[in-house]
């Protein structure tokens, strides 16, 4: 019995030997991929010129890379003179950004004519009767001639390229009867404007420009040159890009100043950097005997060009003061239990604040700025005085364009007040 036992385990080991090593047919199904690929996409930016005068007309948009192409050339221009150019972007391939900047701005005198020279009828003074050409630099045709430069909307669309500002079609200025300055960076489309540029279709930008008529002679033979660079950047994954990046401000006190009593804009502008500056726009509180006592606006040397009012200061007593601007065209000057003034400074790319603290023409006169805050970033140092002079404080490395106020308190100390305006603050906006 035990035996019987023994031959069926056996048995039964054998057929368990036969399976292993025999195959087995599951259901099976095989599927291969190849050539797997990733291609980064791309930004092709094209630019072009149409213009409403002879010079530049240039029609259809024609989009092309500009390989150091000119954009604007204008001879023997003349006081009165005016002129308008549309600058069409075109975005290929992807959705962007964009950024336009002026820089290597550069001014020649090309010879002094005896008009220019003329104390009476030119006063260039960098040109002497009888003096050759003093180089480039020298010349005055930047000071004077002002640029306007307008989002035109898209091609296809109400009043969209069409080289009009137009308002009722929701096209904004950024920069409107300026003077232009070199290396500012002036936002196209970013975060900042809420525009983006879609890919394959045509942007504008409109760009006009007027020498006035009462430059006079100063600019006999002048002339200006410059390059124009436009930046395209991804807008995809790329939501909080700017063109002039938000960091924060920085504050410096500088113990010298060059007072600009006569500058083309008007009155006292604050030493920004780089000699002689002409600011965007102002505000200020001062002490006169008599006139206003508070002021904004963008000249000051013009009733026009800006608004006052009259207020009464009291010696020794401590003011604070907020002046705020709405990122879009109005600029207002408040000071406690004092008016208000407000005035339509326009929409810019404004990038610093100069403040003046003067003091002049007295030992007994000082005026100090104290508890200075700045919306967009803070600030140190914040405060600053002077007695029998003038110093000042520079806001910068801060993009302006958007809403800001500015407050503090500052107070005049006096033991008699002058015939002009010895003591005042005074802000500069460039």
């Amino acid at each position: 019995m035990n035996k019987k036992i023994l031959i069926s385990l056996s048995v039964i080991a054998v057929v368990a030997a036969i399976a292993i090593g025999g195959t087995i047919a599951f259901f099976s199904d095989t599927e291969t991929s190849t050539g797997n690929t990733f291609t980064a996409g791309s930004i092709d930016l094209k630019v072009d010129l149409v213009g409403t005068d002879p010079a530049n007309k240039i029609a259809p948009f024609s989009e092309k890379d500009l390989n150091g192409q000119k954009l604007f050339e204008y001879a023997d221009l003349k006081p009165g003179d005016s002129g308008e150019g549309t600058i069409s972007l075109h975005v290929h391939d992807n959705d962007a950004w964009a950024c336009m900047k002026v820089q290597n701005l550069a001014n020649a005198e090309n010879g002094c004519t005896e008009p220019e020279s003329d104390p009476n009828s030119g006063n260039d003074q960098t040109c002497g009767i009888g003096q050759q050409d003093p180089g480039v630099g020298s010349g005055e045709l930047q000071n004077y001639l002002r640029f306007s430069l307008w989002r035109d909307g898209e091609q296809g669309q109400p009043g969209g390229c069409n080289n009009v500002y137009d308002e009722q079609y929701g096209e904004q200025y950024i920069y409107k009867d300026k003077l232009l300055r070199s290396d500012r960076i002036i936002p196209i489309a970013d975060s900042s404007t809420g525009i983006s540029l879609t890919g394959s279709r045509t942007y504008c930008l409109g760009v006009s420009w007027n020498l006035p008529g009462d430059t006079g002679n100063i600019v006999q033979t002048d002339s200006m040159t410059g390059d124009v660079v436009f930046d395209a950047v991804q807008s995809k994954n790329n939501t909080n890009f700017h063109c002039v990046p938000p960091p924060q401000p920085i504050v410096t006190v500088t113990d010298t100043w060059s007072v600009v009593d006569t500058d083309s804009e008007g009155g006292e502008s604050a030493n920004l950097g780089g000699g002689q500056q002409h600011f965007e726009w102002f505000a200020k509180n001062r002490i006169n005997n008599s006139g206003f006592e508070m002021a904004i606006g963008t000249d000051d040397a013009a009733p026009a060009g800006q608004n006052t009012a009259d207020t009464v200061w009291v010696s020794g007593q401590q003011e604070s003061f907020t002046l705020s601007y709405d990122g879009s065209s109005s600029a207002t000057l408040s000071v406690a239990n004092h008016p208000s003034v407000s005035f339509a400074v326009g929409a810019g790319t404004f990038g610093r604040i100069g403040i003046n603290v003067k003091a002049r023409n007295s030992a007994g006169r000082t005026t100090s700025l104290s508890n200075l805050v700045f919306s967009l970033g803070s600030l140190s140092p914040d405060n600053v005085s002077v007695t029998n002079g003038i110093k000042s404080l520079t806001i910068s490395g801060v993009d302006m364009s958007s809403a800001w106020t500015l407050t503090g308190k500052f107070t005049f100390t006096w033991d008699t007040i002058g015939a002009s305006e010895d003591q005042a603050v005074q802000f500069s906006i460039d």
